[in-house]
């Protein structure tokens, strides 16, 4: 992808079109993966706990038992709620099985050390640029990638541009 420098006196660092030309879409590598991811477990298992709670008897199906009616259809209209059934109602495996499924997730889960997608000059410049208050990076009209400007002539042609009656 191209990248414009469309400052006055061409001062947008030189290697910035290695880094830039990456296009808007292009994510850097964090440095470590994701460690830790318990903030999804308590959702998991109350989820799991009200699906073990309205799951029933499996011993009565609707084709066993005339009796039971069939699932009314799905409604489209969803409201979040905060219940929760009590402990006692869920049977003895559910926690069991939910902790060891916990352990084998936490597993695959280690925070390691990632691999870095940019090479160690762009990340450098990522800094650089990041820390630049003189400049702003936008992207520039009808797809044609990122561009950088002087930060007073950005604000200079948005209000040239606001204060058009036309």
């Amino acid at each position: 992808m191209a990248f414009h420098d469309l400052t006055p006196n061409k001062s947008a660092p030189e290697n910035a079109k290695s880094l830039l030309g990456l296009g808007p879409k292009f994510i850097c590598t964090p440095k470590f993966t994701t460690g830790s991811i318990f903030t999804g477990y308590d959702r998991l298992e109350v989820d799991f706990h009200r699906r073990v709670f309205f799951a029933g008897d499996p011993e009565e199906s609707v084709d066993t038992n005339p009796d039971v009616s069939p699932p009314p259809p799905e409604s489209k209209l969803y409201i979040r709620s905060d219940w929760r059934p009590d402990l006692a109602d869920i049977p003895d495996w559910v926690p069991a099985r939910l902790s060891k499924f916990y352990v084998r997730v936490q597993r695959l889960y280690t925070k390691k050390q990632a691999d870095s997608n940019i090479l160690p000059f762009q990340e450098r410049l990522l800094e650089l640029l990041a820390s630049d208050s003189k400049h702003l990076y936008p992207l520039a009209d009808k797809g044609l990638g990122p561009c950088a400007v002087l930060y007073e002539q950005y604000v200079e042609d948005c209000l040239i541009h606001l204060k058009n009656e036309t």
